[in-house]
């Protein structure tokens, strides 16, 4: 067990520091932030915003998309305030076969529609892949899925333990 913890948080700081520097500046963040998810879905982008200081009571977090040389599209809340008021953050390990796959999932609604932004790494994909999927009202009952850029994808999995609502 001691081994495995080892090898998750060597994954997870290995991840966090090879995704970072392919950042660049391409995000919706500002310095002052921290960059919690970022990926780019055609000419958008999508970013996870954070204070730099992030525990369950404290700190704030924001949800941006859109083209960056305009304001964004959806920025959720409105203004940035504490995860726990509109985010739930979920993570889980599956091992199956000799397989390894780790995954992250962050979901949040906006004016009924649900977000869900999927995180996952395996075996199979070591650089890791992701998706949105958003899913309309009971009324307007459309699912879109929207697939980040495989080289784009950042995620900081050490920022965001210290909030994860549920684990697998």
């Amino acid at each position: 067990m001691r081994f495995l913890r080892t090898a998750l948080l060597t994954f997870a700081f290995g991840v966090t520091s090879q995704c970072f520097a392919q950042q660049s500046n391409s995000t919706w963040c500002t310095p002052q932030e921290t960059t919690v998810f970022n990926c780019s879905i055609g000419k958008k982008v999508l970013s996870i915003c954070s204070s730099s200081q992030l525990t369950k009571t404290s700190g704030e977090m924001q949800y941006r998309f859109g083209h960056l040389h305009s304001p964004p599209e959806l920025a959720v809340p409105k203004q940035p305030q504490h995860p726990s008021k509109f985010l739930e953050i979920s993570t889980g390990h599956l091992f199956a076969s000799g397989a390894h796959e780790m995954f992250y999932l962050f979901e949040f609604e906006n004016n009924k529609v649900l977000y869900q932004l999927h995180w996952q790494e395996s075996d199979s994909s070591p650089n890791g892949k992701a998706d949105l999927t958003i899913s309309g009202s009971a009324k307007k009952a459309q699912t879109s899925t929207l697939k980040c850029a495989s080289r784009s994808i950042f995620i900081d999995t050490k920022h965001i333990e210290p909030i994860i609502t549920t684990h697998f």
